[in-house]
């Protein structure tokens, strides 16, 4: 990849027309801080720039993912022992209690029959999760499902407006990113554009553009479609009275971050003790509805 870029060089190509070249390793976003620093001159300063840039967008991402690893671990653990109690221990003392014969609590009958139903059609069983995961995964590969999705969980009281000032929060860096380094205001909307994964807030996005066209101001374009916070607005209209539109769009980004990390702090201390009291009450129940029969086998013997 590398050499076919010196040799777009040597060939006269313009640097980020030797990149624009190599779609699959450089972003559309990388390529319009390279193309701007050509007119500009200042390739290294418009470098550190994306750097500064890259590394303070991943902060956020790097939070978000290490909070969701100990939850994630958590929950798999659990479902694989549950797993294990309802597909390898519930059909084994559902023989036993066959055998033993007599009346059962209608819980542990319903759990003697989950565990003779997988001892005899186990493999059926698998074979029916395995396809419906796969079919699963099929679906969710398409960008519209995805996008049926992403509305959802816009939808979810309270997560929804976290993850909307996470997407807001990565556009208006990267847009003043683009401005700081010398990129046209219009010209940087549309590279931004497909950051935003939400088709909603693209088509906001469309719509601010225009109305910016037509004369309206930033703040009022991007307030009216949803594009920053009521303080966002304001932090956007003192950027253009005092010219440092860039210097704005930044300080909104980090507010919408630090906001984000907090809600993700109290997130994960508040999910993790509930989950583990989740899964540690179905192994409990699951263990109790197997072990009731024994219980009162020995009540009765006494």
């Amino acid at each position: 990849m590398l050499e076919a870029v010196v040799r777009q060089l040597n060939e006269g190509v313009s640097f980020s027309a030797a990149l624009e070249m190599q779609p699959a390793a450089f972003s559309p976003l990388y390529i319009a801080t390279i193309r701007t620093a050509e007119r500009t001159g200042d390739l290294a300063a418009s470098l550190r720039r994306f750097l500064a840039y890259h590394t303070q967008v991943n902060q956020v991402r790097q939070k978000v993912v290490s909070a969701s690893v100990y939850p994630a671990v958590l929950g798999i653990v659990g479902i694989a022992v549950i797993v294990f109690l309802l597909g390898y221990v519930v059909p084994r003392f559902s023989r036993i209690y066959e055998d033993i014969g007599g009346d059962l609590p209608w819980t542990s009958q319903l759990l003697m029959k989950w565990g003779r139903l997988v001892d005899e059609y186990g493999l059926l069983l698998f074979a029916g999760v395995g396809f419906l995961a796969v079919v699963l995964a099929y679906f969710l590969s398409k960008a519209s499902v995805r996008a049926v999705v992403s509305r959802w969980c816009w939808a979810l009281p309270g997560i929804g407006q976290k993850i909307q000032l996470y997407e807001l929060a990565r556009f208006a860096r990267t847009l003043a990113m683009l401005l700081s380094g010398g990129v046209p205001f219009s010209t940087a909307l549309i590279v931004v554009r497909d950051l935003l994964s939400q088709p909603a807030l693209q088509q906001s996005l469309a719509n601010a553009a225009r109305l910016i066209k037509e004369g309206r101001t930033v703040s009022d374009a991007f307030g009216s479609q949803g594009l920053a916070t009521e303080v966002g607005v304001r932090l956007l209209l003192v950027g253009e009275r005092s010219g440092e539109l860039s210097t704005a769009l930044e300080r909104i980004a980090k507010m919408y971050e630090d906001e984000v990390s907090k809600a993700v702090d109290w997130f994960s201390r508040l999910f993790e003790p509930l989950l583990m009291v989740a899964i540690g009450g179905v192994i409990g129940l699951v263990v109790v509805l197997m072990y009731l029969p024994i219980f009162e086998l020995a009540n009765n013997l006494q």
